[in-house]
């Protein structure tokens, strides 16, 4: 026994050299990451119009930076976490979509101070017109997830690269990390899997900022094979300067919302070192006891 024992730590030895080259995992906190040069599937506008024309230029995901900069962001710092979920029947209606917010939203945000939540009540009204529009939608859905820095799984409720089985999906960034997006020459859009499959894990993603609203390109946009590959950031290390909050704003065309977005996720990747140390450790101590 004491043989094996010694075997197992021995390995745990080299695995701590080998993870000096290994790349990080998914879910793996990082510090502030290097912003990378956008790749070529990524279109910038002043807002979301001529989604067609960017798709003829082999275009995925469209951002338009700044567009979620409603609120500051240590102004949520006193916003409790929160999942609130509404449908904008008329999206299209600036101003109805407007009074249906202040009716519905504004109640569900206790803590928020009064002076920002009229530019958040426009901001979200600005964005549904425009998702709308560019999707020839009547309706969106719209979601706020407002979750602590510090709660890994809730920051980051989709970790794997997937493609979502959406039309369109708009996530805009009020707080913290943004969305992370694929080069499409990282992922194999001629997989006949469910699940999306990728041709580099490590290649980097681009990294959305706080402020932006990223258009993502879904499966079912209009005959489109190829959908935008994105996930939710990885949680940040505790090191840097963060703010406290991560402030989502997701919308969905009309009808929807109720597909399940990640369910075409990537497969999940190789266990890091601290899983499997965590079960070498189990290991020896269930040896030990029995």
């Amino acid at each position: 026994m004491y043989a094996t024992v010694a075997l197992l730590l021995a390995s745990v030895d080299a695995l701590k050299t080998v993870s000096k080259t290994l790349p990080l995992q998914v879910g793996t906190p990082i510090a502030k990451p290097c912003r990378i040069a956008a790749p070529a599937n990524i279109a910038f506008q002043e807002d979301f119009q001529a989604v067609d024309a960017q798709l003829d230029l082999g275009k995925q995901a469209i951002v338009v930076e700044n567009a979620a900069n409603a609120v500051p962001t240590d102004a949520w710092d006193a916003v409790p976490p929160t999942d609130w979920k509404c449908v904008l029947p008329e999206a299209r209606d600036a101003e109805a979509t407007a009074e249906r917010l202040r009716a519905q939203l504004l109640p569900a945000l206790r803590g928020l101070a009064d002076e920002h939540q009229e530019s958040l009540v426009d901001c979200i009204a600005k964005l549904s017109g425009e998702l709308a529009r560019a999707c020839d939608a009547r309706g969106v859905d719209a979601r706020l997830h407002v979750t602590r820095v510090e709660d890994a799984r809730a920051s980051q409720p989709c970790p794997k690269f997937h493609a979502d089985t959406v039309q369109a999906r708009c996530i805009a960034t009020l707080a913290g990390r943004g969305t992370q997006v694929l080069p499409d020459d990282a992922v194999d859009h001629e997989s006949e899997s469910p699940y999306t499959r990728l041709l580099d894990a490590t290649a980097p993603p681009y990294d959305a900022r706080a402020g932006d609203a990223v258009l993502l390109v879904g499966r079912l946009w209009r005959g489109q094979r190829s959908a935008a590959v994105h996930r939710s950031p990885p949680p940040p290390c505790t090191c840097c300067d963060w703010p406290s909050r991560r402030v989502v704003l997701v919308l969905d065309p009309e009808n929807d919302g109720d597909v399940l977005a990640c369910a075409a996720a990537a497969p999940p990747p190789r266990p890091g070192l601290a899983a499997i140390q965590h079960e070498l450790a189990a290991s020896i101590m269930r040896m030990i006891v029995g």
